[in-house]
């Protein structure tokens, strides 16, 4: 369960870390949307998603890893590496964007898929989209660890 705790932590860092990278985007495009269109319409909230979504999908594809991840020397460990891969494991990504249906049962939909996710790297070490995708996050040096284990 320790492990599980500081995996969590690190995993929580490296979210944070591609989050300040996709928040510039967001807001750069923010600022052009309100020169442009409707200032009424709420864009960050369709936007940080599908962002978010495209930045892992597509980094995680091409290099397996993301900024957050490799500053933080986490490793995907995936049977499906690539593109299908990212995608099944950066699905829960685009689930916020039920919010913008309008119902009020939906407000919290950010928050409940961050709890889930959280309580499932607590408990296995594995989102529901990591298992999913066939893969997991390791920190590189406990790979190192268990590798120099087994020998």
């Amino acid at each position: 369960m320790r492990d599980n705790a500081l995996l969590l932590v690190r995993r929580g860092l490296a979210w944070w870390i591609d989050g300040f990278l996709v928040a510039v985007i967001v807001i750069a495009v923010r600022a052009a949307w309100l020169a442009l269109a409707d200032p009424a319409f709420n864009v960050e909230a369709l936007l940080t998603p599908l962002v978010f979504f495209a930045y892992r999908v597509a980094l995680e594809g091409w290099k397996n890893t993301s900024l957050g991840k490799w500053s933080l020397r986490l490793e995907i460990l995936a049977t499906r590496r690539g593109f299908i891969g990212a995608t099944l494991r950066n699905l829960w990504l685009l689930i916020p964007l039920i919010a913008l249906t309008g119902p009020t049962w939906t407000e919290h939909t950010t928050e409940i898929v961050v709890a889930v996710l959280a309580l499932s790297v607590l408990a296995v070490g594995q989102t529901p989209f990591d298992l999913l995708a066939g893969a997991m996050v390791e920190s590189r040096g406990r790979l190192f660890a268990k590798t120099q284990a087994k020998n």
